[in-house]
């Protein structure tokens, strides 16, 4: 079923309106077909890079629109965006462009060494991905770059070092220097504490309501499924990636991000679940008028899963905001 089919589109978006509350031992109800990317992005694209393939979900921008690059963040998939895609459709009137990518060591991407999660690595990996598609397809739109926590650094990165032209935006999601260097220790408790499989997908999906990891059912339908994959004797499901052997890179990631952010030099936006995450550094900056501050106080970590409606309303604004002013001709 195509991306563009409207009652599909209509299901999803009132689904993503509602929320279940779940009883303690409660399975929720799953319906596959909504973790089928073809629901939300034209093309499914290989990207060879010489040690394997980098995959990302597609959907070309129209002429005069952009191209919105979403970047997940660690542990989790490109289908992590798909929930606000409807939304992004609508809002942009069908003109705007999407390239959600999985990380190396996460989703269906097959990039070798799985164990070289370093910024600069993953980095190089996110501009060779874009700059592919913006080859293979011939795209000059501009392009707005949306990251979730490690991915918000990768873009973050990317802009920094200047290495994609046509960057006339910056979107980070719940990625903050300060607050990420200090939750290190939460962060490794969790992952030592959090099941290590799963009997069902329903069993999973479950899993990350009750404990609120996403706060949304239809986005828990929809992202859930990318995070798994079978064990090797088919009896249950197991986590697609291993969140604890990328622990030696958590400082690279984000050592230095705020600084980095406020400095890059096109439209920024930073959308966070609670204002009292910001460091010292963005609290500056934004009373500075550097960037823009969005916050969505329903949600948790993963924002864009938690509130697509918000925030593909978000994201079309800032587009708008930043688009080149183009200047009568003299005559």
């Amino acid at each position: 079923m195509s991306f563009r089919d409207h009652s599909l589109r209509s299901l999803i978006q009132q689904n993503l309106k509602k929320t279940l509350p779940l009883q303690p031992e409660e399975k929720v109800p799953y319906e596959p077909s909504l973790s089928n990317w073809g629901n939300y992005f034209q093309e499914r694209i290989e990207i060879p890079t010489g040690h394997g393939d980098i995959i990302g979900y597609l959907t070309l921008p129209q002429p005069d629109s952009c191209l919105f690059v979403l970047q997940h963040g660690a542990g989790s998939s490109a289908m992590s965006f798909a929930p606000m895609i409807p939304e992004l459709l609508s809002n942009s009137d069908n003109s705007g462009g999407f390239l959600s990518l999985d990380l190396r060591a996460h989703g269906e991407t097959s990039v070798q060494p799985e164990t070289d999660m370093s910024l600069q690595t993953l980095t190089n990996d996110f501009v060779h991905a874009v700059q592919y598609v913006q080859n293979m397809f011939h795209l000059e739109e501009k392009l707005i770059l949306v990251g979730h926590s490690l991915g918000g650094s990768i873009c973050t990165e990317a802009v920094f070092q200047k290495r994609l032209p046509n960057v006339s935006g910056l979107v980070i999601i719940d990625a903050i220097e300060g607050s990420a260097i200090e939750s290190f220790n939460y962060m490794r408790r969790y992952i030592s504490t959090r099941p290590s499989s799963f009997s069902s997908i329903e069993e999973a999906i479950s899993w990350h309501l009750k404990t609120l990891t996403i706060r949304q059912h239809s986005s828990a339908c929809i992202t859930v499924p990318s995070l798994l994959i079978p064990s090797e004797d088919s009896s249950c499901y197991k986590w697609r990636t291993d969140l604890a052997s990328t622990s030696p890179f958590w400082s690279d990631w984000f050592t230095g991000l705020s600084d980095k952010f406020l400095t890059s030099a096109c439209g920024k936006l930073l959308i966070v679940a609670a204002a009292d995450r910001l460091d010292k550094s963005l609290i500056i900056g934004q009373m500075q008028g550097k960037y823009q501050l969005e916050v969505s106080p329903a949600s948790g970590h993963f924002v864009h899963e938690d509130a697509p409606v918000q925030m593909a309303s978000l994201l079309i604004k800032f587009w708008h905001r930043n688009q080149p002013l183009v200047l009568p001709l003299k005559v």
